[in-house]
């Protein structure tokens, strides 16, 4: 089930708003989930986040523009597999090219 985001959730330390900036919220087993982009502007990095409704990250993909790479990070055990398959085609939908223009890597 989709709901429409009440406000915007802070982002994780070291994120900032990127002026694209979006919440999607999702309830999965009665558990309240939210989708969000975010930056991270000491790696220098744009990403997709999986948090839960208090605002912890529990996994996120982030494109690196330095190496032009995808980096997935579970930060939790216990990250139901449909939220993560769904970050994961999110991430790829959202992030766009990197930063010289490059495609995002193909899936294998």
């Amino acid at each position: 089930m989709f709901l429409p985001a009440k406000s915007k959730q802070p982002v994780s330390r070291n994120r900032v708003d990127t002026g694209q900036f979006r919440t999607l919220r999702i309830l999965e087993n009665y558990m309240e989930y939210r989708f969000q982009i975010a930056s991270d502007v000491i790696r220098d990095e744009l990403g997709v986040e999986l948090t839960d409704a208090s605002g912890d990250v529990l996994a996120e993909v982030f494109r690196c523009d330095a190496d032009n790479s995808l980096k997935v990070s579970l930060f939790n055990n216990e990250v139901p597999f449909p939220l993560v398959e769904k970050l994961v085609l999110m991430a790829r939908a959202e992030l766009g090219t990197f930063e010289d223009g490059s495609p995002l890597p193909q899936p294998v």
